[in-house]
């Protein structure tokens, strides 16, 4: 009905801003993951398609355009003297929905073709420093690890042909070990599905400025979990590696970005 799809926009809407609101906490940024956002996708799909109203819910009568609407609740329903307002939301909400959503598609398609093309490293540092890193894993994944001179930070890619990319430098052990631990989380912790789910999520609901503080921050957000879950059990020396390490990749990818730019 109408109004259990006017309900699910108005309780996903409150979840997304609750979620806002808690992006800085600890607990929360420890918490936040793929059973989170699956939860938001079954929360607004189930309220859609299970009318049910509780014994004690009060209908509040509407008033304006939204009264026009609500008198006409059967998307597609034609009438010989004019089109039902209803049916013609619908219309454009499915024909952008299906636009972004295509788009996003043809765009991650495209990048994960020309991320295949790098050069994938296979030198006996690598692979050394890779088992270091899946020793002390909890989870065991076959993740090819390439690099590019068009990579400008590392960073992981790929939900099924997964690859750590690595910027055409010259690494230390130690340093590779940490970048590579890095994203090696992040793939163990599906950030990268959180990523895609959050996106598509907004391309269905473009149409709601929540769901836009929904993905403000996810980014900075996941980093730090990611950071949390690598140094959880670390003595400060390592932690103190780690963190510097990660500082130098983020300050040699800016001196990148501006010798690019001039």
């Amino acid at each position: 009905t109408f109004f259990s799809l006017f309900m699910s926009v108005i309780w996903s809407s409150a979840l997304a801003v609750f979620n806002y609101f808690c992006r800085k906490k600890h607990f929360f940024i420890r918490q936040l993951g793929i059973t989170n956002i699956l939860f938001l996708y079954l929360f607004s799909v189930i309220r859609m398609i299970v009318p049910y109203e509780f014994s004690f819910t009060q209908v509040i009568p509407p008033q304006g355009v939204l009264s026009d609407i609500c008198r006409d609740p059967y998307i597609g329903q034609a009438r010989t003297s004019r089109i039902s307002l209803l049916a013609v939301l619908a219309v454009v909400w499915a024909v952008v929905s299906s636009v972004l959503i295509l788009r996003f598609v043809f765009q991650y398609m495209k990048a994960m073709r020309e991320y295949s093309s790098y050069r994938v490293r296979e030198d006996e540092q690598c692979k050394r420093v890779y088992n270091r890193v899946m020793n002390v894993s909890r989870t065991q994944m076959n993740i090819a690890v390439r690099s590019s001179a068009h990579v400008k930070i590392p960073m992981g890619a790929g939900i099924f042909r997964k690859s750590i990319l690595l910027p055409e430098e010259t690494y230390s052990d130690s340093e590779l070990y940490y970048i590579l631990r890095h994203e090696y989380t992040h793939f163990q912790n599906r950030d990268l599905a959180v990523k895609i789910l959050i996106h598509i999520y907004g391309c269905v609901f473009w149409w709601n400025p929540a769901i836009y503080l929904l993905k403000r921050d996810l980014a900075q957000v996941l980093e730090i979990k990611c950071d949390l879950d690598v140094t959880a059990r670390m003595g400060n020396r390592h932690k103190a590696e780690y963190l510097s390490t990660i500082v130098a990749m983020l300050r040699n990818a800016g001196t990148r970005r501006k010798e690019k730019a001039f």
